[in-house]
């Protein structure tokens, strides 16, 4: 589902997405929130939307870094 205003797949349907999916909506919000007319309200929504996002993003990298490390750990 999508957050019909803001554009943007529910948090549910955000965890289901890839790593550069997440990195290309988050760039694609902030640039419609620093481009667009829009009110105070909808620019604190963006800015939510855009945490959770980030947010997201950075533990998919975290996982991903672990998962890494892990199989360089097993490979010397």
């Amino acid at each position: 589902m999508y957050d019909q205003q803001l554009n943007v797949p529910e948090v549910e349907e955000l965890h289901k997405l890839t790593y550069e999916e997440l990195v290309a909506l988050l760039e694609t919000l902030t640039q419609n929130m620093a481009s667009k007319d829009i009110g105070i309200e909808l620019a604190t929504q963006m800015y939510e939307k855009a945490k959770t996002i980030h947010r997201i993003a950075s533990e998919r990298l975290d996982s991903i870094k672990v998962t890494l490390d892990s199989l360089e750990n097993q490979n010397s």
